[in-house]
């Protein structure tokens, strides 16, 4: 099959294909060239699509236009890459995403840290349990030197107001649609456990794209603040060069009466 004849195919189906369907889309040099590749070289092809997975997400500030690549982009413009994960990964490549049997294995803990995988739907449910409360959540991801640097505003506003009705929490979305909820998690983990992050931790198994539209995103760091009936009132993002914090603390003075 021809590049050109590539890219007129159909990615809405991906999810399907198995490592040997998405060969045989590739001429078959350039299949014979990915086939050595997985055997002699899988880390170094690894380390590249992680590198580029980083690289598309750097500044963390995005627009609508640049967010996170979605799945079909990645796999037209990285085939090589995209289709030898796949080969190297039992959990699957471009496309996976979590399922119902990794939701279900539950809570993810690493010492006095937990970290919950959950779907948008189940975050939804997950804020409405807090209703009587002011809660606080910090949208962050391990690609986002500006989410890491300032994570611990949020753990410093738990300890302050654990007991003034204000509920602390984060939301983790790392997941792009390139690893499996279990890849995920021992980094995400990894970070909160350095961070003696006690509160609720969110892993969201929605890649990022869904997550951005969701909640209408316009970038990372961004903190959710719901007010006691579970109405979002503002989402905070960095103004200026200062730490959005300082207006969340205004909000919750202001909710809080």
């Amino acid at each position: 099959m021809s590049t050109a004849r590539l890219k007129t195919i159909n990615l809405s189906a991906k999810e399907k294909w198995t490592a040997k369907e998405l060969l045989r889309l590739l001429p078959g040099p350039r299949r014979s060239s990915i086939t050595r590749r997985a055997v002699q070289r899988p880390m170094k092809a690894r380390n590249s699509l992680s590198s580029r997975s980083v690289q598309l997400s750097k500044d963390c500030q995005r627009s609508n236009k640049d967010r996170p690549v979605r799945c079909g982009a990645v796999f037209y413009a990285f085939a090589s890459v995209a289709l030898l994960a796949t080969l190297l990964s039992a959990t699957g490549g471009c496309g996976s995403r979590a399922t119902d049997q990794d939701t279900a294995r539950g809570v993810r803990k690493s010492g006095q840290v937990d970290l919950q995988p959950m779907n948008l739907s189940q975050f939804g449910k997950f804020i409405a349990k807090h209703r009587g409360k002011i809660v606080v959540v910090d949208i962050w991801a391990t690609y986002c030197p500006p989410c890491m640097r300032d994570f611990h505003h949020l753990v410093e506003l738990n300890q302050e107001e654990d007991r003034q009705g204000v509920v602390c929490m984060s939301l983790n979305i790392d997941n792009q649609g390139l690893e499996s909820i279990d890849r995920l998690v021992p980094r995400v983990l990894s970070f909160l456990e350095q961070q003696k992050a006690t509160f609720d931790n969110i892993l969201m198994t929605d890649d990022a794209d869904q997550v951005y539209r969701a909640l209408k995103l316009a970038g990372i760091p961004a903190i959710l603040v719901y007010d006691q009936q579970g109405q979002l009132v503002e989402t905070v993002t960095p103004h200026n060069g200062e730490s959005p914090y300082t207006r969340v603390k205004q909000l919750i003075r202001q909710l809080a009466g």
